[in-house]
């Protein structure tokens, strides 16, 4: 796995502003708070968005499944 360089962003006066450094755990903990929303704090908007549908498409499927059919949750 390859890591991606820092991004270096200059503000109005051409001054260096070092990249935010981000934390796990506070990634971690808003991956708790909604899926993907740690994803997107980690800068990767893309992922956030495919791990957010996927999660809730799930969640629908589980739902339909268990409406259709009441003993599902018993089985899984």
């Amino acid at each position: 796995m390859s890591v991606a360089p820092p991004v270096v962003a200059h503000d109005a006066a051409n001054v260096v502003v070092p990249p935010r450094r981000r934390r796990a755990w506070i990634a971690a903990v808003l991956t708790f708070i909604v899926s993907g929303l740690g994803q997107l704090y980690a800068g990767r908007a893309r992922r956030a968005v495919l791990i957010f549908l996927l999660a809730n498409a799930a969640s629908v499927v589980f739902i339909v499944a268990w409406m259709r059919w009441p003993t599902f949750g018993l089985i899984v």
